[in-house]
């Protein structure tokens, strides 16, 4: 079995497409990020809002943000073998890596890597597609794509005791995920993450539940009233500007890496 090593730069090893210090200074430019005593927002917090909004756009979309190797197990059915010779997958494949046919755990088929393909969209290199296809090509079996190397037990095309569907028959791998990830998925986590910031500072900036303050002292007095109220946040605009912008986003940004998902019942 061949080995992938792959060598992803991120923040501090856990896995995160922005820095605290690159979210703050995206988005909240001019805005302290501190509580009423000074004390700063902690990076830990920071980037808890950005794993969160990560995993949430992952599993929008159906995607893996960081380049992987994934692994996954697929029906076997005998009318999509035969006539579309196709192995849908979960996620966009960048690279197939193998292809192989197991029942139960006795493995049955196994193809060459070179039979193996996917479609891309050039130039657009951050679009994938959801499939490995199976080109048989013709080469020598101490190349490793002779007949000899491949069917080791009950061909899938004859079907196992007549049955038109093996489960879990197919285990796929392959490349996914992004070296470098867009620019609109990356806006998406930073805004995701930005809401929820904004909604905790909105809460303590002025301290826990006020939303006006007074001062007199000697005769001179000071009061400061806020926008906060019991069901507002002091950041209420931006929160809803950004509201507003991820509705129309996450439409584009499904249209373009989830595309339309068909399903039988």
């Amino acid at each position: 079995m061949p080995q992938v090593d792959l060598s992803i730069q991120y923040h501090k090893n856990i896995d995160l497409v922005y820095s605290a210090a690159e979210l703050t200074y995206v988005y909240f430019f001019g805005i302290p990020l501190v509580d009423p005593d000074g004390n700063p927002l902690a990076d830990e917090i920071v980037e808890h809002y950005i794993q969160v909004a990560q995993q949430e756009i992952e599993h929008l979309l159906s995607i893996k943000l960081k380049r992987m190797v994934y692994e996954e197990s697929k029906h076997y059915r005998y009318d999509d073998w035969t006539k579309w010779n196709y192995i849908p997958t979960a996620y966009p494949v960048v690279k197939p890596l193998s292809l192989e046919g197991f029942i139960n755990t006795t493995l049955q088929v196994r193809y060459p890597e070179q039979w193996l393909s996917t479609k891309t969209q050039a130039p657009d290199e951050f679009t994938y597609f959801r499939s490995v296809h199976l080109v048989p090509i013709t080469g020598s079996a101490s190349s490793g794509s002779g007949s000899s190397n491949i069917l080791l037990g009950i061909s899938p095309y004859l079907g196992y005791f007549g049955n038109a569907m093996v489960p879990n028959y197919w285990t796929v791998r392959y490349h996914t995920g992004f070296h470098k990830v867009p620019i609109d998925i990356m806006d998406a986590v930073g805004k995701k993450a930005a809401i929820q910031i904004f909604t905790l500072l909105g809460d303590i900036i002025h301290g826990v539940g006020i939303s006006n303050r007074s001062q007199s002292i000697d005769g001179l007095s000071q009061s400061i009233g806020t926008s906060r109220s019991g069901d507002k946040s002091v950041f209420g605009a931006r929160i809803a500007q950004y509201e507003k912008e991820m509705a129309s986003a996450e439409l584009r940004l499904r249209r373009r890496y989830l595309g339309f998902v068909m399903s039988a019942i």
